[in-house]
């Protein structure tokens, strides 16, 4: 696209009548209220420690984009279809995750109706998770090209969970470089395809060891090339997991840290642990 072209664009847009999000709605206002939604070329960092709710949240995150008629396609690398399934089911129904070990003997047949009608929901739902825990970035792009090219216009969100599982053919002499080479080919595909792209990330040990655990950029493993390369960075901090009296137990902080194209800030959102559910 040449000079010229994108100026008229940017034209035209001051002059279009905007209505919703210039990016794919997050499902919560406040967060939406940062971001703008997910917005095209974007690749979107999602940092914790474990036990914060990261996948949880990601799973929600898909959701409310394929529940908005939108498409969403997650790389499940850790856990199965089948997992992700029974998590998004429990999180729609408000049923406890545990009673999926044993759901005729612990579901109530008000709970069966519930669960039978997220079921239904997710059905007609565009969402699709590919399982495989050595998914290279040639599959993830295969996989994203396919789906793109049925559905060119739709709402299109990717999530990879997570981001130090994705398998690499190149050789490094070190891990960060491994970490920033993949970093950069998701990057590049998130602009190729005008799609946002949500990786999930694991953090350092070292958050355990301060007083105050709140996650910051340098916790991030190979910091430096995974927060050169995204556009936000989002960590997810939950005092009642340091502190079970916590007086806000229930509560999740969404720290932004990075905001290429917005402002930072903090916004909180309330977490039902047992249904693995977010609201806010």
């Amino acid at each position: 696209m040449t000079k010229d072209d994108l100026l008229l664009q940017l034209y035209e847009s001051l002059y279009e009548q905007k209505t919703g999000l210039p990016g794919v709605n997050t499902g919560f206002e406040t967060l939406n209220g940062l971001t703008g939604g997910w917005k095209e070329g974007e690749l979107i960092i999602l940092a914790a420690r474990p036990s914060m709710g990261k996948t949880a949240l990601a799973i929600q995150l898909a959701w409310e984009c394929a529940s908005r008629n939108g498409i969403s396609l997650v790389f499940s690398l850790e856990m199965s279809a089948k997992q992700i399934f029974q998590r998004l089911l429990c999180s729609l129904s408000g049923i406890n995750m545990m009673k999926w070990h044993n759901p005729h003997k612990y579901l109530s047949m008000e709970e069966m109706g519930k669960m039978q009608e997220a079921m239904n929901n997710v059905y007609k739902a565009k969402l699709t998770v590919e399982e495989n825990g050595l998914v290279t970035l040639m599959e993830i792009r295969q996989h994203i090209m396919n789906l793109k090219r049925e559905h060119p216009t739709e709402p299109f969100l990717v999530v990879i969970d997570y981001l130090q599982l994705i398998t690499v053919k190149e050789r490094f002499d070190r891990h960060d470089l491994t970490i920033g080479y993949i970093t950069k080919q998701l990057k590049s595909m998130a602009k190729e395809f005008k799609i946002p792209i949500i990786l999930l990330s694991q953090l350092s040990r070292g958050v355990e060891s301060r007083a105050d655990k709140r996650p910051r950029l340098s916790d991030l493993r190979d910091s430096g090339n995974i927060e050169q390369d995204a556009d936000l960075v989002l960590f997810l901090y939950r005092e009642a997991y340091y502190d079970s009296k916590s007086e806000v137990g229930n509560e999740v902080e969404v720290n932004i840290a990075k905001n290429r194209n917005g402002p930072v800030g903090m916004v909180r959102l309330g977490f039902e642990k047992e249904v693995g559910r977010f609201w806010g």
